[in-house]
């Protein structure tokens, strides 16, 4: 398996800064946030000069751009114009994750409704990701569909019946325990049972829960077993990234500043192998 950085980690920095530390602590890939006005992401609308300049600025650092994080999730609204139109921000951020070099998009299962709805929002979901996928291998890109809160794809169970219905080889899964744990998924070692086969990709990131709040945590100082984690994919074979999902684009007060926090991820990994 190999370690990447997230750009949620690094909000205070551009992409090339964040390039820059990422590979100084030795990761080899690096996860971009894919989002207007963000100091670390980038914007679809990016020209094609800005893009070539940021993947030579990768290059140079020796740091593979693994996956593109864009926020496009109305796949299955019911207004066809609103689908559309997400749609085609979807196709902006392949085409875009193609000329940087990325391999892979991150993408959000639609938006969540109530069960009694699923059975009607699902094939507008399918439907949608059907065509992202086709648009996406033509261009050698995946798409990883997250477990993620407020989607069709909070749990690995639903997640699975998502790309089930799609039905594509390079639509697959982006493991994150944190949000199964959150919203009352699997635990992990049901979640890694039933996602494995379609497993393209893993976010990794520790958090703490009350009755009151939730709370980003440094790795191994949450609830998530993420020693365990790490542990589970590599005696299972995963030869893909672990990228640290460090939230301190939205929980700025909660961690520490990106190169402490991001070396204390190195060095939980690393004794987590070791143990």
């Amino acid at each position: 398996m190999k370690l990447a950085g997230h750009t949620m980690g690094t909000p205070e920095m551009t992409v090339p800064e964040a390039a820059a530390l990422f590979a100084s602590l030795g990761m080899e890939g690096i996860e971009i946030v894919c989002l207007e006005g963000y100091k670390s992401g980038i914007d679809v609308a990016t020209d094609a000069k800005a893009r070539e300049a940021l993947r030579s600025a990768c290059a140079a650092r020796r740091l593979e751009v693994i996956c593109l994080t864009p926020y496009f999730q109305e796949f299955n609204s019911p207004d066809a114009t609103v689908r559309g139109e997400h749609l085609d921000g979807l196709k902006q951020s392949i085409v875009l994750a193609k000329d940087l070099g990325a391999g892979m998009i991150r993408v959000l299962a639609g938006k969540e409704v109530p069960p009694e709805e699923r059975s009607r929002a699902l094939p507008l979901l399918v439907e949608a990701l059907r065509e992202a996928a086709d648009f996406a291998g033509g261009h050698g890109v995946r798409l990883a569909i997250e477990n993620h809160r407020g989607t069709m794809a909070i749990t690995a169970r639903q997640t699975m019946e998502v790309i089930d219905a799609i039905g594509r080889p390079n639509v697959g899964v982006l493991y994150d325990q944190a949000n199964l744990t959150q919203w009352r998924g699997e635990d992990y070692q049901e979640a890694l049972e039933l996602q494995w086969d379609c497993l393209f990709h893993v976010h990794l990131k520790d958090i703490a829960i009350t009755d009151t709040q939730r709370r980003a945590k440094l790795l191994g100082e949450g609830m998530i077993p993420c020693a365990e984690i790490v542990r589970a994919l590599r005696d299972r074979g995963y030869d893909g990234y672990i990228c640290f999902e460090y939230e301190r684009r939205s929980r700025p007060d909660e961690l520490p500043e990106p190169r402490t926090g991001f070396a204390a991820c190195m060095e939980f990994v690393a004794a987590a192998l070791r143990g």
